[in-house]
C-alpha cells in the first residue's frame, strides 16, 4: 500500500472478468435490421431531397434557355473535389505510409492500425481538400479559359492576365500543397514521439506492444524521422516555390505618401520593395531550394542511421529558416526605409506612383491620352451668372431642368397613383423619352408599381403564390414641372395605365396601343416565388367595378410543372413545403416563377456578375411589355498597381447590359464587348450565355444609360489619378474630391445624377450623368468647398458600345460654387431660411432635394434645389410636397412654388421664360433674396406689391401652400419698396407679411394628423 491508500501496480493488474451477458441471436439480429432500416430511410431522404433539389434547379435553367449554367459549375465542382481530394490524401497518405513503417517496428499490429486510422484521416483530409478546390471553381475555369489582356504591368512586364487569371489558380494549388504536406510532417510529428516516449519508457512499466523480432523502437524513430525528414524538404521547396511568387502579390500592396495618417494612398511596389524585399524575396527561394536539397541530403545519409538528433537537425534547419525569413525581410527593410526613402521620399517613390498613375487609368477606363482615349478634356469659359439669353440659347437643356428629387417620389407616388396597399414603387429612376412635340428628348423620372409582398393580405400560399402574383404599370412624371398641391405633374399612370397628362411622349404610353401589357411579375422587389396561369384568378389592378384580374397564359419563362416529380422538386426547393404540391389549381398553362428579383434573376444566370444598384424599367412599344435594364460589372481586386476602391476593386468594367421582360421574365445578357478579358474568359466558360449589344434593338439601345456604379467608382478614382505628374500627386497639390453637399444636417458626397445638359464643344443637349469634385485638401489641411472640376459620362450607345467620359475642369481663380457652397447661401438667406423655420413647425418636416448644377453656354452654371415639405399624420400617410423650387448663381438666390416662377425671380422679370410652362402648379410668385456676401438678386419694382392672393380656400394642405406663396410675394414686395426708400409702401407691405404670418400660424396649428390626400 502507498501512502495514496492503493497499490499502483493494481492499475495494470489484469482485472476480473465480467459475467458474460448473451443475448437470444433473434433479438440481436432484430435490433441491427431495425437501426440499418433506419438508417437507410434516414440515407434514402437525405439523397432524395438533395437530388430534388438538383432537379429543381435543372427546370429552372432549362426554362431560361441555359443548362450549361447548370451542368459547367456542377461538372467543375465534382471534377475539382476530387482533384482537390486526390492531391491532399496523396500527399498525406505517402506519410501515413512512412508512419506505418515506423509503427510496424513497434508492434505487430501496429502498421495495420496505422494504415485503417491514417486512412480515415487521409480521407477526411482529402474531403477538405477537395471541398477547398471545389469552392474556387471560378478560379481554375477562368485561367483555364484565360486571355491575354495585350498589355504588361509596368514592373515585371507580365501580361495582366499573369495577375487576375493565373496567380489566382497558383495560390488554390499551393493552399493543397501546404496543407497536404503540413499534415504529413504533423503525422510523422507524432509516430517519432510515440517512438521516443517508448525507448524511454522505464522498464518496469509493461506496454501492451508486441514489437516483431529483430525491430525495436529505435527502428521506428529512425523511420518516423525519415518521413518527416521528406515533409521538412517539401515545406522548404513550397517555401521556394511562395517566395517566388509572393513577389507578385507586393504588386496590389498599398502605400501613403508622407509618414502621417493623411498622405495620399497609392498601390504597387514602393522604393523598399524595389530594392530590398524584391531582391531579399529571390534570395529567399535560393536558400530554400538549398535547404531542401541539404534536408534530402541528410535523409539519405542517415536513412539508415537515423536518430534524435537527426530529428533535432532537421526541426534546426526549419526553425532558422524561419527566423532568417522573417528577420531579413524586416531588418534590411526598416534599415534601408529610413536611412534611404524617407529622407528622399519624394524622389524614392517616383517610380511607383509614376506606374501607379498610368496603370490606374488603364485599370478604371479613364486615360485621356493616347489614340483612343476614354476622356475627353475640354475647356470651360470664365464663369459669370446665367442671362436670359443664355438660357434661351439652350431650351432643351432648360426645358429639362430637374426640380424634381427621385429620393423623395417613392411616398408621394404611393399617396397619388395607387389603390391599394399592397401595390408599392421600390425606386424612382430617371429616362429620357422623345417628345412628339418638339422632337428632342424629354426626360422622366418613372417608377414601376410592383406587389408589396409584405402587405399582401391574409398571406397564405394561394394569397402570397397563386393571386397576387405580379405588379401593374408605371407612373411617369415630368422633372420639369409640378402639379396641384406641390404634387408632381403625372404624364402617364393610373390603372390601367393610360396617358394623364396631354402632349407627353407617346412611347411612355406604348403609343397608345389597346394590346400593351404592362404587367410585372419580375420586379426590383419581387422576390417571393409564384405560379401563374393557375384556376385561381390573379389580381392585376384595382377597378371600379372590383379587381381586375387574370388567368395568365403560358407565356411567362417559367418552369412548366408537368409531372408530380418536378411538382414535388419545385415545392420543396423553391416553396419551402408541401403547399404547391397538395394544391389542385394548376393547369397546363402553370408556370413556376422562381428568382423573380432582377438581380438574383442575373447573378443566377451570371455568378460571375455583380449588378448595378439602379436598374430601371423601361416602356416598350415595340413589345408592349415593360422592360428591365440592368447594367452588369466584371470586376477584379488583383489587378496590379491600380487605384483601389474601398472593397479592393482594382478593375472594373461594364461587361453587360441585361435585359429582363417584365412581363415574361425572359431574360437576355448583351455584352458590351466580347473582347474584354474576363468577359471572354466567361464566354467561353458558358458558351450562348452573352448576346452581342449589337443584337439589342434599336428602341432599347436608345435608353441605354452610362452605368451608375461604374461611373461613381470612375469619379473617385479619376479625383486621384488625373494628374500626370508624380510629384504634383505626392504633394496633394491638384487631388480633388467628391464635392460636398448637405443634407438632413450632414455633410456628405453628391449623388451624380442623370440629366440633360448641353457639353462643351456641343451644340445641343443630350443625356449624361454628372459629378462634380471639389479641390483636395493635402495633408491635414481643410478642404475647399468650391467646384474645380466636372466630370460627365455621354449615355449615347446608339452607335457605339464605349461613350465616353467628358473631363471640364475649372479656373479655381474663378472660384465658382459648389453644391455646399450653395447650400450656405440656402440657410443664410433670411427669407429662405425664416420660411424653412416656419414652415417645420408643428410637425412637418422639410427636405431639401439633392443640389442640381446644369452648365448653360459653356460660361455658366445654374443651381437648383427642390424644397419638400411633409406634413405631420399618423399612419405613414403622409408625404413630401414640393413647397419651394430654389435656383441661383454665382451671385443671386430666388426662391418660386414652380421653376418658371423661380427662375423669373432670379433674373428680374415678369415675362415667362420661353419654353416652360407658365404656373402649372397655381400660384407662383417670384422670389427674390439677396445672397450672403454677394449683390441683391432680382426684385419686384420698388413700391409695388404682387397682385394679392384670395382668401386661400380648399383643403387645409391648399389653403397653407396659397397663404405661403402670399407671404412670399407680400415679403418680396416690401423688400423691394425697403431698398427703393419707399417706406410708405414698405410699411403697408409689411403689415400684410404679418397677417399673413399669423394666418399661416392659425393653420399650422390646426394641421393634425389624419390622412394625405
Amino acid at each position: 500500500m502507498s501512502a495514496f491508500g492503493f497499490d499502483p501496480e493494481q492499475i495494470f493488474a489484469r482485472r476480473r472478468s465480467r459475467p458474460r451477458i448473451v443475448r437470444p441471436p433473434g433479438q440481436l439480429r432484430r435490433r441491427i435490421i431495425i437501426f440499418g432500416v433506419i438508417a437507410a430511410i434516414v440515407v434514402l431522404l437525405i439523397v432524395g431531397r438533395w437530388l430534388l433539389g438538383l432537379r429543381a434547379d435543372y427546370l429552372y435553367y432549362k426554362s431560361v434557355g441555359h443548362t450549361n449554367v447548370f451542368w459547367t459549375p456542377l461538372i467543375a465542382h465534382i471534377v475539382l473535389f476530387f482533384v482537390g481530394f486526390a492531391i491532399v490524401a496523396v500527399i498525406f497518405g505517402a506519410a501515413v505510409f512512412g508512419c506505418a513503417a515506423a509503427a510496424a517496428n513497434l508492434d505487430r499490429r501496429g502498421r495495420k492500425v496505422v494504415l485503417w486510422s491514417g486512412a480515415v484521416i487521409a480521407l477526411l483530409a482529402g474531403i477538405a481538400g477537395g471541398s477547398t478546390l471545389s469552392g474556387e471553381w471560378q478560379d481554375i475555369l477562368v485561367w483555364m479559359h484565360s486571355v491575354p489582356f495585350g498589355a504588361t504591368d509596368p514592373v515585371f512586364h507580365l501580361d495582366y492576365s499573369f495577375f487576375v487569371f493565373t496567380l489566382p489558380a497558383i495560390d488554390d494549388l499551393m493552399g493543397l500543397l501546404w496543407g497536404g504536406v503540413i499534415l504529413g510532417v504533423l503525422a510523422s510529428i507524432a509516430a517519432a514521439a510515440v517512438s521516443i516516449t517508448v525507448m524511454n519508457a522505464p522498464e518496469e512499466l509493461p506496454l501492451p506492444l508486441e514489437p516483431p523480432p529483430g525491430r525495436s523502437p529505435e527502428d521506428a524513430l529512425k523511420a518516423a524521422i525519415i518521413t518527416g525528414g521528406i515533409g521538412v524538404a517539401a515545406i522548404f521547396l513550397l517555401a521556394a516555390f511562395g517566395a517566388h511568387f509572393g513577389v507578385y502579390h507586393l504588386a496590389t500592396s498599398s502605400h501613403a505618401t508622407g509618414t502621417g495618417t493623411t498622405g495620399t494612398p497609392y498601390v504597387g511596389l514602393d522604393a523598399t520593395q524595389r530594392a530590398v524585399t524584391q531582391p531579399v524575396l529571390g534570395f529567399l527561394q535560393v536558400l530554400a531550394v538549398v535547404l531542401a536539397i541539404a534536408t534530402l541530403v541528410v535523409v539519405g545519409v542517415r536513412w539508415r542511421r537515423a536518430s534524435t538528433g537527426t530529428a533535432i537537425a532537421l526541426g534546426s534547419m526549419l526553425g532558422g529558416w524561419l527566423l532568417v525569413a522573417g528577420l531579413i525581410q524586416a531588418v534590411p527593410a526598416a534599415v534601408y526605409q529610413a536611412t534611404s526613402v524617407g529622407p528622399n521620399e519624394q524622389t524614392a517613390q517616383t517610380p511607383t506612383i509614376g506606374d501607379y498613375l498610368t496603370t490606374s487609368r488603364y485599370a478604371w477606363a479613364i486615360e485621356s491620352a493616347g489614340s483612343d482615349p476614354q476622356v475627353e478634356n475640354r475647356s470651360f469659359g470664365t464663369p459669370h451668372a446665367p442671362t436670359l439669353t443664355d438660357l434661351e440659347s439652350d431650351l432643351g437643356t432648360l426645358q429639362n431642368v430637374r426640380i424634381q428629387d427621385p429620393t423623395q417620389l417613392p411616398d408621394t407616388l404611393a399617396q397619388i397613383d395607387r389603390s391599394r396597399s399592397y401595390q408599392t414603387y421600390s425606386t424612382i429612376t430617371v429616362d429620357r423619352y422623345p417628345s412628339a412635340a418638339t422632337g428632342g428628348d424629354t426626360e422622366v423620372m418613372i417608377g414601376a408599381r410592383e406587389i408589396a409582398e409584405s402587405d399582401v393580405p391574409n398571406a397564405s400560399f394561394v394569397n402570397t403564390s397563386l393571386t397576387y402574383t405580379h405588379g401593374y404599370g408605371v407612373t411617369a412624371v415630368s422633372v420639369n414641372a409640378v402639379g396641384g398641391e406641390g404634387k408632381p405633374q403625372v404624364l402617364v399612370g393610373q390603372q390601367p395605365m393610360t396617358q394623364v397628362t396631354p402632349g407627353s411622349p407617346p412611347d411612355l404610353s406604348f403609343d397608345n396601343s389597346t394590346t400593351a401589357d404592362p404587367s410585372i411579375y419580375c420586379g426590383l422587389d419581387t422576390t417571393q416565388n409564384v405560379v401563374s396561369g393557375t384556376t385561381s384568378p390573379e389580381f392585376n389592378y384595382p377597378s371600379g367595378s372590383g379587381d381586375n384580374t387574370v388567368h395568365a397564359g403560358g407565356s411567362e419563362v417559367g418552369i412548366p410543372i408537368s409531372n408530380p416529380i418536378d411538382k414535388l422538386a419545385l415545392s420543396l426547393q423553391d416553396f419551402g413545403g408541401f403547399n404547391l404540391f397538395l394544391n389542385n389549381s394548376l393547369t397546363a398553362n402553370s408556370r413556376a416563377l422562381v428568382n423573380r428579383q432582377i438581380s438574383a434573376r442575373i447573378t443566377s444566370l451570371a455568378p460571375f456578375l455583380t449588378v448595378d444598384s439602379d436598374p430601371y424599367v423601361v416602356v416598350d412599344p415595340e413589345t408592349g411589355h415593360l422592360m428591365w435594364i440592368a447594367d452588369a460589372y466584371v470586376k477584379t481586386s488583383l489587378f496590379p498597381e491600380s487605384y483601389q476602391q474601398s472593397d479592393g476593386t482594382s478593375y472594373m468594367r461594364n461587361a453587360v447590359k441585361a435585359v429582363i421582360d417584365a412581363k415574361t421574365c425572359q431574360i437576355t445578357l448583351y455584352a458590351v464587348n466580347m473582347n474584354e478579358p474576363i468577359t471572354a474568359a466567361w464566354n467561353a466558360i458558358y458558351p450562348g450565355l452573352l448576346t452581342p449589344l449589337s443584337d439589342m434593338s434599336s428602341y432599347l439601345r436608345s435608353h441605354l444609360r452610362y452605368p451608375e456604379d461604374l461611373f461613381n467608382d470612375q469619379a473617385q478614382a479619376y479625383a486621384q489619378v488625373h494628374i500626370t505628374s508624380p510629384s504634383v500627386f505626392y504633394n496633394g497639390s491638384d487631388l480633388f474630391n467628391i464635392a460636398q453637399e448637405s443634407l438632413n444636417g450632414t455633410n456628405q458626397a453628391t449623388t451624380a445624377y442623370y440629366v440633360e445638359a448641353t457639353l462643351p464643344d456641343t451644340s445641343s443637349p443630350q443625356f449624361v450623368l454628372l459629378q462634380t469634385f471639389s479641390p483636395g485638401a493635402s495633408g491635414g489641411g481643410t478642404t475647399a468647398n468650391n467646384m474645380t472640376a466636372w466630370l460627365a459620362a455621354e449615355c449615347d450607345y446608339t452607335g457605339t458600345s464605349d461613350p465616353k467620359l467628358v473631363s471640364v475642369r475649372l479656373n479655381n481663380a474663378d472660384n465658382v460654387l459648389g453644391p455646399l457652397q450653395f447650400d450656405n447661401n440656402i440657410n443664410t438667406n433670411p427669407q429662405i431660411s425664416s420660411e424653412i423655420s416656419l414652415l417645420s413647425q408643428h410637425g412637418s418636416t422639410v427636405t431639401l432635394g439633392n443640389v442640381i448644377i446644369l452648365p448653360f453656354n459653356n460660361d455658366s452654371f445654374l443651381y437648383v434645389r427642390p424644397l419638400y415639405v411633409t406634413a405631420a399624420a399618423n399612419g405613414g400617410t403622409a408625404f413630401p410636397q414640393l413647397q419651394e423650387v430654389i435656383v441661383g448663381t454665382q451671385t443671386s438666390i430666388a426662391q418660386g412654388t414652380s421653376f418658371n416662377a423661380a427662375l423669373q425671380a432670379l433674373l428680374q422679370t415678369t415675362t415667362p421664360i420661353p419654353g416652360l410652362s407658365n404656373n402649372p402648379g397655381g400660384t407662383t410668385t417670384p422670389t427674390p433674396s439677396p445672397s450672403p456676401a454677394t449683390s441683391p438678386t432680382a426684385s419686384p419694382s420698388p413700391g409695388t406689391s404682387p397682385t394679392p392672393t384670395s382668401t386661400p380656400t380648399g383643403t387645409l394642405q391648399q389653403q397653407i401652400i396659397a397663404l405661403d406663396s402670399k407671404l412670399v410675394a407680400d415679403n418680396a414686395a416690401a423688400q423691394a419698396a425697403l431698398q427703393a426708400g419707399n417706406y410708405t409702401a414698405y410699411g403697408a407691405d409689411e403689415t400684410k407679411v404679418q397677417a399673413d404670418l399669423a394666418a399661416l400660424e392659425k393653420l399650422l396649428a390646426q394641421q393634425s394628423p389624419s390622412p394625405a390626400p
